[in-house]
């Protein structure tokens, strides 16, 4: 009789056991992993060419202020010219409008561009070889790149080309929209003027010289590269970067408020700070005053 109890309670654990497997198997899925939604999301991106340019001669341009541009990452190539009949400007005419007035090249999105959005769509760019040494820091040795430009580019599907061809005059860059990446291959300038939104970051790449470069208020990363500038001044806006390990400097200016984190003080002759009180600028991770390793603007 023992046997009867013991071979229902068998019974009925091997019953349960195959219920909770059953419910198990029929309980709705938690949520997917983030990486998985992300990757998901990507796939569902509808793809959009930015590859319909334009070329423009821009005879006469000085100056180049984008605003209000397509919501994207952007990546802006410049080089020089000594011949104005090769100054030109390539860029998606179906996405961005750009506007020569009175020597200023202005750049604004068309009714097309306004409605990018990266997160649904997928911005197609057929990567030519050139694009590629740009992204892999130009000429820059092998040896430097660690160096010279730690971040590294790769092809994506969110970027948008510019190309620019300018004259040595070319004297100023401005753009009051986030998310960009200036080039300068080789540029040959008399004196320039740099000024940014958030999240943009300027290349010196190869054999850059500048007489005068003025940087105000780009508080993203600055790449000097091996370039040689005789005069260059930066505005300062809360923390600084540079990559300046290999740039020949002549004088460095640094004005504004804030702390530069890194600074190679071989790279420059003289280095000068102008502030409006004592302790504006400092230096390195401890904040050290600026002023304890340069010398007050203006005095000889």
């Amino acid at each position: 009789m023992k046997k009867v109890p013991l071979l229902l309670g068998i019974i009925y654990l091997a019953v349960l056991w195959g219920g909770l497997v059953v419910i198990g198997f029929n309980l709705p899925d938690g949520e997917p992993p983030l990486e998985y939604q992300w990757e998901q999301e990507r796939a569902a991106r509808k793809p959009i060419n930015v590859d319909h340019f334009a070329i423009e001669r821009i005879n006469g341009a000085k100056e180049l202020w984008l605003r209000d541009m397509p919501n994207a990452s952007y990546e802006v190539i410049v080089t020089t010219t000594n011949d104005p009949r090769k100054c030109c400007i390539k860029y998606p005419k179906d996405l961005i409008q750009i506007t020569l007035n009175d020597g200023v090249l202005y750049g604004n999105a068309t009714p097309k561009g306004e409605k990018i959005d990266t997160e649904k769509q997928k911005l197609i760019h057929n990567y030519s070889d050139f694009d590629k040494r740009v992204l892999n820091q130009w000429d820059t040795p092998d040896s430097l790149k660690e160096e010279l430009a730690p971040m590294k580019h790769d092809a994506d599907d969110y970027t948008i080309f510019i190309y620019m061809t300018v004259m040595k005059d070319f004297s100023a860059i401005r753009t009051d929209s986030p998310g960009f990446t200036f080039n300068l291959l080789d540029v040959n300038f008399t004196d320039l003027y740099f000024t940014a939104a958030y999240n943009t970051f300027l290349h010196l790449y190869g054999n850059t010289k500048i007489d005068q470069l003025w940087v105000a208020w780009v508080d993203y990363l600055l790449n000097f590269g091996r370039a040689k500038i005789k005069n260059l001044r930066i505005d300062i806006d809360e923390e600084q970067n540079f990559i300046d390990k290999h740039c020949k400097v002549d004088t460095l200016l640094l004005t504004g408020k804030g702390n530069v984190s890194y600074l190679t003080r071989k790279s420059y002759k003289v280095i000068e700070v102008q502030e409006k009180k004592p302790g504006d600028i400092n230096y390195g991770h401890d904040s050290i005053p600026m002023i304890n390793i340069a010398k007050p603007y203006g005095k000889k």
